[in-house]
């Protein structure tokens, strides 16, 4: 340690215990610059050492460690111009769960009396601390890479229990987060192989296999960007929740339903990451301006759908209509009919921007539609693509009440007919499988389940799928409905679901939430209003389900993408995809995306929130698919809640 000289700081009991170890003295904060040694910043109590005092001081790095109530905190390992720092793991700390919540409440409380040493500190623990914090100094000495390199240590001080927490780099800190420039992007077009992982995969790796390296990367309760991982069993299967916080609040979880607890958890985990991939997650100034300044380069976004000009004027709404003379913020894209990079507004690109910029007001209701995650851009997008086909598909038909063929149970796969004969012979419902292909020819089917009546049970469910096989759509669907049956059977009977869905079948206003929409169906009177549905219109084998699917047989994802690509382009449609990844998915070379495709129909929640307006398509296309004689009136259109789960 000699030729590498620590720096001990004065700081307390564990502080003393190193320089101890080290052959050192403990020295005070000087006023100058500290020399490029490794220094320690140590203290007994619950305080932050790594202050922006002592930062301005830093040549070398610097390992710090102090006392939070029962637990002593060791690093993250600091380095100057190097992203990791202290500052990152207290963001990712303050974003965790309950436990954080808890804890900063105490301190709030009790902040001066805890900034001193703890009184659960024993000798052995002090020990055990400075013996850590030496093991790191020596191997950052010895060339090699230090425990707390990205990761904090912690000492439960009740048993002594060392527990590693990876903690990776916040892209937004403050103190060592990039600045970098939002620049337009690459071309997406451009081919490249983009293979999968297996013959009749249509993923480019098989992440149930990566399950282990994703939870080691993500999952932590102090520090991960994924909180809390946990199963239960529901139905025969396993049902995982993975627990995410925005950095602008608790975010929205994941959830995963599978046979197996491997594959539940992975579905759970990814889907996690997706939602909190939706927020803005870099550092970049904004490209702000008008729209009619930046029309040549920029989506309109009343391409789109609004909301109607009377859901704006209603109190409280939360919306403000859209103005081309306004300045928004906006953000790039590329647009693969343009073929060329294109501007986006950040609040259709990410959720949640307004709540860190309350001037940023979004002018519409956007959740996470088209939103995907993927191995790569083109697997992303893929999939970001093939839920906006499953949600136009399924708005399109309720809208219209558009009276598409149902799918001939007869000629399921015979796996696919004994998973629909299972779910009948469990639940007792009726179900039948409807074609709502749009156009574009991507296979999608709305699953339908209702119960006879006077049985009690929950009058209907409705789920949706899309592949690019009919057979995968089918799957998808079903494999919802039964998720469905199993958890919305048990509330439904309940005699809170019965008054809630009885209150919104009387009052379409009071569907306010994602979950009231499959709640109002429970009622036999809103279910009643499937009849357009369920009507006796001409069956269709599950073999004619989408248009020209062989084009969809490629093992080559990026090859796929384009495909589905044409498909939207080929009618005039743009697909626009904004690149979300944040740094956080770099960590396991994942990729996040938004897939916008203006004129398809938005999916929204909340029955003010419908944005039918300015979308022509909507009432064109069921008169060419020959649904109806003529094109529709915005007078003929459904105007109740739709029931998309």
């Amino acid at each position: 340690m000699a030729e590498h000289p620590v720096i001990v700081l004065a700081g307390g009991r564990i502080a003393g215990a190193v320089a101890e170890r080290l052959g050192v003295r403990p020295v005070p904060l000087p006023d100058g610059d500290l020399p490029p040694s490794p220094a320690v910043a140590a203290t007994d109590g619950w305080a932050d050492v790594v202050t922006a005092d002592l930062r301005a001081r830093l040549t070398g790095p610097v390992l710090p460690a102090r006392t939070e109530l029962d637990t002593i905190v060791i690093g993250p390992w600091e380095t100057p111009g190097e992203q990791g720092c202290a500052s990152c793991a207290a963001y990712r700390q303050s974003w965790a769960g309950p436990m954080h919540e808890r804890n900063e409440a105490v301190r709030e409380r009790h902040a001066e009396r805890l900034a001193g040493p703890s009184p659960l500190l024993t000798e052995g623990a002090v020990r055990l601390a400075a013996a850590l914090m030496a093991d790191d100094l020596r191997s950052h000495a010895a060339g090699e890479r230090p425990r707390t390199r990205g990761t904090v240590l912690t000492v439960d001080l009740h048993d002594l229990t060392i527990t590693p927490h990876r903690v990776l780099p916040d892209p937004l800190c403050a103190v060592c987060g990039p600045r970098v420039t939002d620049e337009p992007p690459v071309a997406l077009g451009t081919p490249r192989p983009v293979p999968s992982h297996a013959e009749g995969a249509v993923r480019g790796r098989d992440l149930v296999a990566e399950l282990d390296a994703l939870t080691e990367t993500y999952v932590d309760q102090r520090t991960g960007v994924v909180w809390l991982l946990h199963d239960r069993t529901s139905g025969g299967a396993i049902l995982s929740s993975a627990e995410v916080s925005h950095r602008w609040g608790r975010g929205s979880g994941g959830y995963g339903r599978a046979p197996e607890r491997r594959v539940s958890r992975t579905i759970a985990l990814l889907e996690a990451l997706e939602r909190f991939s939706a927020a803005p997650g870099r550092l970049h100034p904004p490209n702000v301006g008008t729209y009619h300044d930046l029309a040549d380069r920029a989506l309109d976004p009343r391409t789109l759908g609004l909301h109607s000009p009377q859901a704006y004027e209603e109190p409280g709404f939360g919306y403000e209509p859209f103005d081309p003379d306004r300045d928004y913020r906006w953000v790039w894209g590329w647009s693969f009919l343009r073929g060329e990079p294109i501007l986006v507004p950040e609040t259709l690109a990410y959720y949640g921007t307004h709540s860190h910029e309350p001037d940023n007001r979004p002018f519409v209701y956007e959740i996470s539609n088209g939103c995907a995650l993927g191995s790569s851009l083109e697997e992303a997008v893929l999939y970001g693509m093939l839920e906006i086909a499953e949600r136009d598909g399924f708005l399109l038909t309720w809208y219209a009440r558009m009276p598409v063929p149902e799918i001939d149970p007869a000629t399921l796969d015979g796996r696919d007919a004994l998973h629909l004969a299972a779910l009948r012979a469990e639940t007792g419902y009726d179900l039948r499988l409807f074609d709502i292909t749009t156009e574009h020819g991507i296979p999608a089917v709305w699953a339908l389940a209702t119960a006879a009546p006077g049985t009690g049970l929950p009058a209907a469910f409705c789920t949706a799928g899309a592949h690019l096989s009919g057979r995968r759509a089918v799957m998808g669907a079903v494999a919802e409905l039964g998720d469905m049956l199993t958890s919305g059977i048990r509330y439904g009977v309940t005699p809170e679901a019965r008054a809630r869905a009885a209150a919104m079948a009387e009052d379409s206003s009071a569907v306010e939430e994602m979950e009231d929409h499959p709640l109002l169906f429970h009622d036999p009177r809103a279910a009643a209003r499937l009849g357009f549905l369920t009507a006796g219109t001409p069956s269709r084998a599950a073999g004619e389900i989408g248009v020209g699917t062989e084009e969809f047989a490629s093992g080559d994802l990026g090859e796929l993408m384009r495909a589905v690509v044409r498909r939207y382009t080929g009618s005039g449609l743009d697909v626009v995809v904004v690149d979300q990844t944040p740094d956080e998915l770099r960590a396991m070379d994942l990729r996040a995306v938004k897939v916008l495709i203006p004129g398809t129909l938005p999916m929204t929640f909340g029955h003010r929130h419908r944005r039918t307006t300015g979308l022509p398509r909507l009432l064109e296309v069921p008169h060419r698919l020959g649904h109806t004689p003529r094109p529709l009136t915005e007078d003929e259109l459904n105007t109740e809640p739709h029931p998309f789960p």
